[in-house]
Protein backbone atom coordinates (compact mmCIF):
# COMPACT_ATOMS: atom_id res chain seq x y z
CA UNK A 1 0.00 0.00 0.00
CA UNK A 2 1.40 3.43 -1.01
CA UNK A 3 0.08 6.49 0.30
CA UNK A 4 1.96 9.80 0.29
CA UNK A 5 5.16 8.29 -1.68
CA UNK A 6 5.27 6.31 1.65
CA UNK A 7 5.31 2.47 1.43
CA UNK A 8 2.79 0.28 3.95
CA UNK A 9 3.30 -2.96 4.78
CA UNK A 10 -0.27 -4.30 6.16
CA UNK A 11 -0.23 -7.56 8.44
CA UNK A 12 -3.05 -9.55 10.09
CA UNK A 13 -2.05 -10.04 13.73
CA UNK A 14 -3.53 -13.28 14.89
CA UNK A 15 -3.59 -14.65 19.10
CA UNK A 16 -3.74 -17.98 18.56
CA UNK A 17 -6.64 -20.31 18.58
CA UNK A 18 -7.56 -23.70 17.66
CA UNK A 19 -8.09 -24.36 13.86
CA UNK A 20 -6.68 -20.60 13.40
CA UNK A 21 -4.52 -21.81 10.24
CA UNK A 22 -7.63 -21.68 8.46
CA UNK A 23 -7.58 -17.72 7.74
CA UNK A 24 -4.37 -18.05 6.40
CA UNK A 25 -5.25 -21.18 4.08
CA UNK A 26 -8.05 -19.33 2.56
CA UNK A 27 -6.67 -16.21 2.24
CA UNK A 28 -2.87 -17.28 1.50
CA UNK A 29 -1.70 -13.93 -0.18
CA UNK A 30 -2.01 -12.21 3.10
CA UNK A 31 0.38 -11.60 5.08
CA UNK A 32 -0.35 -12.98 8.81
CA UNK A 33 1.40 -13.03 11.98
CA UNK A 34 0.39 -15.47 14.58
CA UNK A 35 0.83 -14.72 18.31
CA UNK A 36 1.32 -17.96 20.68
CA UNK A 37 1.18 -16.07 24.36
CA UNK A 38 1.15 -19.98 26.25
CA UNK A 39 1.48 -23.37 25.11
CA UNK A 40 -1.28 -26.03 26.91
CA UNK A 41 -1.68 -25.70 30.85
CA UNK A 42 -3.88 -29.30 30.85
CA UNK A 43 -2.62 -30.91 33.91
CA UNK A 44 -2.89 -34.38 31.81
CA UNK A 45 0.09 -35.29 29.80
CA UNK A 46 -1.86 -36.53 26.67
CA UNK A 47 -3.77 -33.60 26.28
CA UNK A 48 -0.92 -31.21 26.84
CA UNK A 49 0.82 -33.20 24.39
CA UNK A 50 -1.96 -33.05 21.72
CA UNK A 51 -2.68 -29.42 22.15
CA UNK A 52 0.74 -28.50 21.91
CA UNK A 53 1.37 -30.21 18.40
CA UNK A 54 -2.30 -28.50 17.36
CA UNK A 55 -0.20 -25.53 17.85
CA UNK A 56 2.89 -26.33 16.55
CA UNK A 57 1.20 -27.55 13.34
CA UNK A 58 -0.53 -24.46 12.87
CA UNK A 59 2.28 -22.18 13.29
CA UNK A 60 3.83 -23.42 10.26
CA UNK A 61 1.26 -21.76 7.84
CA UNK A 62 2.18 -18.12 9.12
CA UNK A 63 4.48 -15.54 7.57
CA UNK A 64 5.91 -14.87 10.78
CA UNK A 65 5.34 -16.11 14.54
CA UNK A 66 5.31 -14.12 18.01
CA UNK A 67 6.29 -15.65 21.14
CA UNK A 68 5.73 -14.86 24.97
CA UNK A 69 9.43 -16.34 25.65
CA UNK A 70 12.57 -18.08 24.72
CA UNK A 71 11.67 -21.17 26.66
CA UNK A 72 8.49 -21.86 24.60
CA UNK A 73 10.07 -20.95 21.23
CA UNK A 74 12.51 -23.66 22.07
CA UNK A 75 9.86 -26.14 23.40
CA UNK A 76 7.98 -26.16 20.35
CA UNK A 77 10.77 -25.72 17.90
CA UNK A 78 9.98 -22.51 16.26
CA UNK A 79 12.50 -21.32 13.72
CA UNK A 80 14.42 -18.21 14.87
CA UNK A 81 14.83 -16.60 11.38
CA UNK A 82 10.75 -16.44 10.93
CA UNK A 83 9.64 -16.03 15.12
CA UNK A 84 10.39 -13.16 17.92
CA UNK A 85 10.08 -13.21 20.94
CA UNK A 86 7.22 -10.77 22.21
CA UNK A 87 7.82 -10.56 25.99
CA UNK A 88 4.51 -10.02 28.46
CA UNK A 89 3.21 -7.11 29.09
CA UNK A 90 0.71 -5.57 31.56
CA UNK A 91 -1.55 -2.58 32.79
CA UNK A 92 -0.94 -0.67 35.45
CA UNK A 93 -4.14 -1.33 37.72
CA UNK A 94 -3.25 1.18 40.48
CA UNK A 95 -0.75 4.27 41.07
CA UNK A 96 -1.58 4.62 44.96
CA UNK A 97 1.41 4.88 47.14
CA UNK A 98 1.44 1.45 49.35
CA UNK A 99 1.49 1.59 53.13
CA UNK A 100 3.35 -1.39 54.35
CA UNK A 101 2.77 -1.12 58.16
CA UNK A 102 -0.14 -3.85 56.93
CA UNK A 103 -0.12 -6.91 55.67
CA UNK A 104 -3.05 -6.81 53.01
CA UNK A 105 -2.67 -9.59 50.55
CA UNK A 106 -4.44 -10.07 46.93
CA UNK A 107 -4.76 -12.84 44.91
CA UNK A 108 -6.44 -12.19 41.39
CA UNK A 109 -7.19 -14.75 38.58
CA UNK A 110 -8.32 -17.82 37.98
CA UNK A 111 -8.95 -20.31 40.71
CA UNK A 112 -8.21 -23.65 38.46
CA UNK A 113 -4.97 -25.56 38.74
CA UNK A 114 -3.57 -22.82 41.36
CA UNK A 115 -3.90 -24.75 44.39
CA UNK A 116 -4.83 -21.54 46.62
CA UNK A 117 -6.36 -24.01 49.27
CA UNK A 118 -2.43 -24.02 49.89
CA UNK A 119 -2.11 -20.21 50.25
CA UNK A 120 -4.74 -20.32 53.03
CA UNK A 121 -3.16 -23.16 54.72
CA UNK A 122 0.08 -21.26 54.30
CA UNK A 123 -1.92 -18.00 55.83
CA UNK A 124 -3.20 -19.94 58.65
CA UNK A 125 0.25 -21.24 60.01
CA UNK A 126 1.71 -17.84 59.87
CA UNK A 127 -1.06 -16.56 61.95
CA UNK A 128 -0.81 -19.28 64.23
CA UNK A 129 3.30 -19.05 64.56
CA UNK A 130 2.82 -14.99 64.58
CA UNK A 131 0.44 -13.91 67.13
CA UNK A 132 1.50 -10.60 67.64
CA UNK A 133 0.61 -9.38 64.16
CA UNK A 134 -2.68 -8.12 64.62
CA UNK A 135 -3.71 -7.53 61.41
CA UNK A 136 -4.11 -9.46 58.38
CA UNK A 137 -6.19 -8.97 55.19
CA UNK A 138 -6.27 -11.97 52.59
CA UNK A 139 -8.67 -10.97 48.91
CA UNK A 140 -9.05 -13.80 46.91
CA UNK A 141 -10.36 -12.76 43.64
CA UNK A 142 -11.42 -15.14 40.89
CA UNK A 143 -14.40 -17.73 40.20
CA UNK A 144 -14.23 -21.60 39.45
CA UNK A 145 -15.80 -24.82 40.71
CA UNK A 146 -13.01 -24.49 44.05
CA UNK A 147 -14.98 -21.76 44.87
CA UNK A 148 -17.16 -23.50 47.69
CA UNK A 149 -14.59 -25.92 48.89
CA UNK A 150 -12.66 -22.53 49.34
CA UNK A 151 -15.24 -21.18 51.62
CA UNK A 152 -15.70 -24.10 53.40
CA UNK A 153 -11.68 -24.28 54.49
CA UNK A 154 -11.73 -20.73 55.71
CA UNK A 155 -14.89 -20.91 57.80
CA UNK A 156 -13.70 -24.64 59.50
CA UNK A 157 -10.31 -22.67 59.46
CA UNK A 158 -11.94 -19.43 61.73
CA UNK A 159 -10.44 -17.43 59.14
CA UNK A 160 -13.55 -15.59 58.31
CA UNK A 161 -12.33 -12.47 59.32
CA UNK A 162 -9.27 -12.53 57.72
CA UNK A 163 -9.84 -13.98 54.38
CA UNK A 164 -12.29 -13.00 51.50
CA UNK A 165 -13.00 -14.62 48.79
CA UNK A 166 -15.12 -12.09 46.87
CA UNK A 167 -15.79 -14.30 43.41
CA UNK A 168 -15.33 -12.80 39.89
CA UNK A 169 -14.80 -9.19 39.48
CA UNK A 170 -14.80 -7.46 36.34
CA UNK A 171 -11.22 -6.21 35.34
CA UNK A 172 -12.09 -2.64 35.22
CA UNK A 173 -13.96 -2.72 39.24
CA UNK A 174 -10.07 -4.30 40.29
CA UNK A 175 -8.76 -0.77 41.19
CA UNK A 176 -9.59 -0.52 44.85
CA UNK A 177 -8.49 -3.97 45.76
CA UNK A 178 -4.90 -2.72 44.23
CA UNK A 179 -4.87 0.69 45.63
CA UNK A 180 -5.84 -1.15 49.48
CA UNK A 181 -3.73 -4.43 48.77
CA UNK A 182 0.41 -4.46 49.18
CA UNK A 183 1.49 -8.05 48.64
CA UNK A 184 0.21 -9.47 45.61
CA UNK A 185 0.28 -13.58 46.23
CA UNK A 186 0.81 -14.83 42.26
CA UNK A 187 0.90 -18.58 43.00
CA UNK A 188 2.28 -20.64 40.36
CA UNK A 189 2.11 -24.48 40.93
CA UNK A 190 6.41 -26.27 40.04
CA UNK A 191 5.73 -27.87 37.48
CA UNK A 192 7.25 -28.13 34.18
CA UNK A 193 4.44 -27.00 31.60
CA UNK A 194 4.76 -23.65 33.68
CA UNK A 195 8.27 -23.32 33.89
CA UNK A 196 8.40 -20.64 30.73
CA UNK A 197 4.89 -18.78 31.32
CA UNK A 198 5.45 -16.01 33.35
CA UNK A 199 1.89 -14.65 34.75
CA UNK A 200 0.08 -11.24 33.67
CA UNK A 201 -0.61 -10.72 37.78
CA UNK A 202 2.94 -10.67 38.58
CA UNK A 203 4.03 -7.89 36.44
CA UNK A 204 0.42 -6.59 37.38
CA UNK A 205 1.35 -6.64 40.79
CA UNK A 206 5.04 -4.87 40.66
CA UNK A 207 3.31 -2.02 38.17
CA UNK A 208 1.03 -1.31 41.05
CA UNK A 209 3.16 -0.94 43.68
Amino acid sequence: LKKNNICIRIFIFIHYFENCQLLKILLPWKKMILDIRTLSISPYDKQRIREDKKLQKASRHFNFITIISEGLRKKIDLDNKKSAILPLGSDIISKSNKDFSQLNLLYVGTLYGRNIHQTIEGLSIFIERNPEITHIAYHIVGDGKQLPELKKMVSEKELNNVISLHGRIPHFELQPFFDKCNIGVSYIPMTEYYEFQPPTKTFEYILSG
